[in-house]
């Protein structure tokens, strides 16, 4: 792979939103471009996933409606609309599979298959083991080892 420049890629994380430069890199032999992204990104995202991962967090450990979620974490955060969080939780509800079959293969103490027929019950046990690890970490690991994004489209998902 060679260098073949940059692209600027708009980003909203905890304290910043901006444009950062992601490099991009040309294969000699075929001639494809390819991105590497920082860890807190996610292809076709623009808000980090620590952010993201953190709203859900909030959102299933608080038992409110989502409306009333949405209007105390616009107080303390800007920006997200209840669409944003909509997104969100139906895109992890539609990766579940994937969702558990990474967590079958790294964790001992997987989410039961029970806990991942009950939506809420599985994106509690879900959240809770990301906040006990790195984002950062969770994000490469599971790109590792399933190839995918975390909250890739579900059409991309095989």
């Amino acid at each position: 792979m060679k260098k073949h420049g940059f692209y600027k890629r708009y980003v909203i994380t905890y304290k910043f939103s901006g444009y950062i430069y992601i490099r991009r890199y040309i294969c000699p032999c075929c001639g494809r471009t390819v991105s590497f992204l920082p860890s807190f990104l996610i292809p076709y995202f623009q808000y980090a996933l620590p952010y993201i991962l953190a709203f859900l967090n909030g959102y299933f450990k608080k038992r409110q409606s989502l409306r009333k979620y949405v209007e105390w974490f616009r107080r303390k955060k800007d920006g997200f609309s209840r669409r944003h969080f909509r997104y969100y939780i139906n895109r992890m509800f539609l990766n579940r599979s994937l969702i558990q079959y990474y967590l079958n293969l790294t964790d001992q103490d997987m989410i039961t298959n029970e806990d991942a027929m009950v939506s809420r019950l599985f994106a509690k046990s879900l959240l809770e083991k990301i906040h006990a690890v790195s984002p950062h970490y969770l994000s490469w690991n599971f790109f590792n080892i399933t190839g995918k994004s975390i909250l890739a489209p579900a059409q991309r998902i095989s």
